[in-house]
Formats: C-alpha cells, sequence, structure tokens
C-alpha cells in the first residue's frame, strides 16, 4: 500500500472514530485495506450504532450525529497542517469518500422526510435537504477544526503502528493502548 495513501486512510479512519467517540457512539476498531470500489476505499472504522431511541427527539439527534461522523472521515482526511483543505474536499466525497457521501444523502432525506412530514414542494424540498446538510457538515467542520491536531496526532500514530504490516487491523484496546488516544479519552 502506497505510505501516502496509507496515511490519508489513517487520516479519514480516525475522523470517523474520533468524532464518534466525542458524539457517544461506542466504537471497536478500524481496518485499513489498499484499494477502492467503486471509487471509494474499503477501509472501515467500525462504530456501533445502537442507541436507545425512545422519542422524535432523540432520533433526530441521532441521524444528526450519525451525519456529522459521517463528514468526519473526508473532513479529517482533508486536513493538511491542522486546516481543512476546503479545495480537497469536494473531489473527496467523489472518491475515497463516495460511500459515505451516499450515506449522508440517504439520512439527509430521511430526516428531511421527518422534520418536514407533509412538504410536497420540490423548491422547497430543496431547501430544507440544503439546511440539514450545511448545519451537519458546520458542525462537523468545527469539530474536525477543533481536533485537528489530535486527528493529525493519532492518524501519524496509526500509521507508525501499521505501515509494513500485512493485517492493517486495529482493535479497540489497541487504539486505546495509544498513549495519546488514551490521554484524550479517558479526560472525557
Amino acid at each position: 500500500m502506497d505510505k501516502t495513501y496509507l496515511y490519508e486512510m489513517c487520516k479519514h479512519e480516525m475522523g470517523h472514530y474520533v468524532v464518534a467517540k466525542l458524539l457517544n457512539f461506542d466504537v471497536e476498531g478500524i481496518t485499513l485495506l489498499n484499494g477502492y470500489n467503486a471509487s471509494a476505499h474499503v477501509s472501515s472504522a467500525t462504530i456501533l450504532l445502537q442507541r436507545s431511541l425512545e422519542n422524535i427527539e432523540q432520533i433526530k439527534k441521532y441521524l444528526e450525529d450519525r451525519i456529522i461522523v459521517l463528514y468526519a472521515g473526508v473532513l479529517s482526511e482533508s486536513l493538511i497542517n491542522q486546516k481543512i483543505n476546503l479545495q480537497g474536499v469536494g473531489d473527496l466525497f467523489n472518491s475515497s469518500g463516495r460511500n459515505d457521501n451516499n450515506k449522508v444523502n440517504d439520512l439527509v432525506q430521511l430526516y428531511r422526510n421527518i422534520l418536514y412530514p407533509n412538504e410536497t414542494n420540490s423548491s422547497k424540498i430543496l431547501e430544507q435537504l440544503k439546511l440539514i446538510n450545511d448545519k451537519c457538515y458546520d458542525i462537523c467542520f468545527k469539530l474536525v477544526e477543533e481536533e485537528a491536531i489530535f486527528l493529525e496526532n493519532i492518524a501519524g500514530e496509526i500509521f507508525d503502528i501499521v505501515n509494513g504490516k500485512q493485517t492493517k487491523s486495529l482493535s479497540k484496546s489497541e487504539i486505546m493502548g495509544i498513549k495519546i488516544f488514551s490521554d484524550k479519552f479517558n479526560q472525557v
């Protein structure tokens, strides 16, 4: 696996992983695989999506959080010197983040249907979709920028661990064993 590609995948998957943890999803491990599937990478962060959803407010919060976690991969992958590379984000949504982007579109549509169940005007629907999408993207953007130093550092640590190994997977306990990760999340 190309080292630059591997580092980018470390940033991408740790973006999902860290933001999911910050939003109180339970996380397991990560797997970094070489290659693409339908123009998207096939690496993954294992995030347990189960939450108790007892009312509509919890459902709405869950959908927002899930969308934010999906955006976190590409935004983290685009980090260069602790800044999100705005020019590269769009390209990443159409390449390494294509599967994430497809899921975002589905979840935004579902969320809009819950918020505005009786709206049939297509221009209003597009406005509503954009409003939801922009809100979640902006929240994620802020989170990734706030955590940029940590995200780049933890991606570097993950890269150092998996580079040159045949199996590029880390379990939850292996990730928690990384000092900068355990230092951060034992405080949260």
